[in-house]
């Protein structure tokens, strides 16, 4: 008997996780939004400056005890339902994470090709997802950001740069229609050099139906295979030979032959990466960018202060390109000095420089406290495309966009006419390394955002229908 009431009793409290969980999903995918953040630990607001003047990330340690934030008029956030909700998502989600099983793992064609049959495909029929394939070894404590982004298999090297600048979670979707081999091989040799990637990175594979293969191949033939020194990463390494970044041995190739005909499902890799975000927050960047040093903690800080007012908002990190060679930037102070001196520029002055200027960064150069100011209020206008911190209930990105044009800018676009306001956080910022010039873009670039630009007029269109209560338009 008593086994028995044991047995209803863990059948009943896998339901209720089964059912939370698909409560949860189908909010998500209905783009129901209901922001809150959890009612958890997080970082005590200090009187220091930004960031460690070493330009070392602050120590992670300085945590509240406190578990319930106050809103901003100093009452308790408990009695909000969008609240709870939010919390109690948080934890499920946390829960769901550690009860995961270990992502299936194969070391010949035969075992690739029985673990693939079994992969989940996408509603399209055309990936397979393999997702956690490897996990970080960090434990998330929320509130967190995990950092989110996206990659082909010739561009895996660029996970030790955000594993070296950000020091929380992060997630990375890597598309891999060729061999599997090679790409795991370079996974393997990565992970291996670098404790950072392993404790904080976590990597999602995306293998496409009917095209990726496993064929083993012969050591001289993987190029980044053998000594760490291959896999530096060059916003981390000094500079050499005057100036000239030290670049991983991958870089140094052949440019690697491109997948005839397969075209880069760039908006579907970002829903994969942001599936696998357990935090609170995300931060969603492309690969090749690096975020300033001490950005999420000195964003969690602000996050604590003013919870009600991050509930419906997306947390905008002003982007720069920086000349290629120069010294890093690892504080704000440095960032202005850099661009002073005509080696930093606001990202995509030159190739789209509509396509930024909203963020105002004359304002945001302008600040002389980040702690007395930490943001600025802007509206969307068309077609400004910035990177933002905010919470995992924002829209998805629509899969139908790929390769390049209009990708993004149709995600930021539903954010705003879905509610969500923007502020521009003064306190950090994100680095792209390379002036982007109007002739640095591939051949196909025109006849790729032509193609996107007539789907991104019928999005438009389909949003007026998805928010018909919605007086914000694109």
């Amino acid at each position: 008997m008593q086994c028995c009431r044991r047995r209803r009793s863990t059948f009943a409290l896998t339901a209720v996780i089964l059912v939370t969980g698909a409560i949860a999903f189908v909010m998500y995918k209905d783009a129901l939004h209901f922001p809150g953040p959890a009612a958890v630990k997080a970082p005590v607001v200090d009187g220091n400056n930004e960031f460690d003047r070493s330009g070392s990330a602050p120590n992670d340690s300085r945590r509240s005890t406190s578990t319930a934030p106050k809103a901003e008029s100093g009452e308790s956030l408990h009695s909000d339902p969008l609240y709870q909700l939010r919390v109690e998502l948080d934890a499920q989600n946390l829960l769901n994470e550690q009860a995961m099983e270990p992502a299936p793992t194969f070391e010949t064609r035969e075992q690739f090709e029985q673990v693939l049959s079994q992969l989940p495909l996408d509603e399209s029929s055309k990936y397979r997802i393999h997702m956690h394939y490897v996990r970080r070894q960090i434990a998330i404590e929320q509130p967190d950001v995990t950092l989110v982004s996206q990659c082909d298999a010739d561009h895996l090297h660029e996970a030790i740069g955000l594993a070296q600048y950000w020091d929380g979670p992060v997630s990375v979707a890597v598309f891999i229609p060729g061999n599997v081999y090679k790409a795991l091989a370079t996974l393997r040799q990565i992970r291996a050099c670098h404790d950072r990637v392993r404790e904080r990175v976590s990597f999602h594979l995306v293998y496409m139906e009917n095209e990726s293969v496993y064929e083993e191949v012969a050591a001289s033939e993987l190029p980044l295979e053998g000594a760490c020194e291959n896999f530096q990463d060059p916003y981390e390494e000094l500079r050499a030979n005057n100036g000239t970044a030290v670049r991983p041995k991958l870089q140094q190739q052949k440019a690697p032959a491109k997948y005839d005909g397969v075209p880069y499902p760039n908006n579907f890799l970002r829903n994969v990466a942001r599936s696998g975000v357990s935090s609170t927050f995300m931060f969603v960047i492309d690969i090749d960018m690096r975020p300033s040093r001490g950005l999420r903690l000195w964003f969690l800080r602000l996050a604590d202060k003013r919870p009600r007012a991050s509930l419906r908002t997306a947390f905008v990190v002003p982007t720069f390109e920086l000349k290629a060679g120069a010294p890093i930037p690892r504080i704000r102070q440095q960032l202005i000095d850099t661009y002073l001196q005509g080696n930093a520029r606001p990202f995509y002055e030159k190739a789209c420089w509509k396509c930024q200027k909203p963020t105002d960064f004359d304002q945001w150069l302008s600040v002389t406290s980040p702690i007395s100011k930490p943001t600025y209020k802007v509206d969307w206008k068309d077609p400004w495309e910035p990177f933002y911190i905010s919470w995992t209930n924002l829209p998805l990105y629509d899969e139908r966009f790929q390769r390049y044009g209009f990708n993004r800018i149709s995600q930021v676009c539903e954010t705003w006419v879905s509610g969500f306001n923007f502020e521009v956080l003064t306190g950090g910022y994100l680095l792209h390394e390379g002036f982007k010039e109007p002739e640095s873009f591939h051949t196909q670039k025109s006849q790729e955002n032509d193609a996107n630009r007539s789907l991104f007029r019928q999005f438009k269109q389909d949003l007026k229908s998805k928010y018909p209560s919605s007086t914000r338009r694109c």
